[in-house]
């Protein structure tokens, strides 16, 4: 199967975004703040949804 240039493009593409997500996901787990804030900017909202569902419930 020969690849043509637009699936060139989009292979490029995915290997570029692949990349990025990987040095991103690098750099916060090497610093332990960025760390810690990335996990505290995930389960506050968790929370949130869960109060205000398990408040709505009763």
């Amino acid at each position: 199967m020969f690849l043509t240039e637009g699936a060139l493009s989009v292979d490029t593409a995915l290997t570029t975004a692949t990349s990025l997500f990987n040095w991103v996901v690098s750099s916060i787990t090497s610093n332990p703040i960025l760390t810690a804030a990335f996990v505290v900017s995930a389960l506050i909202p968790a929370g949130i949804a869960i109060f205000r569902h398990l408040k709505n419930a009763v």
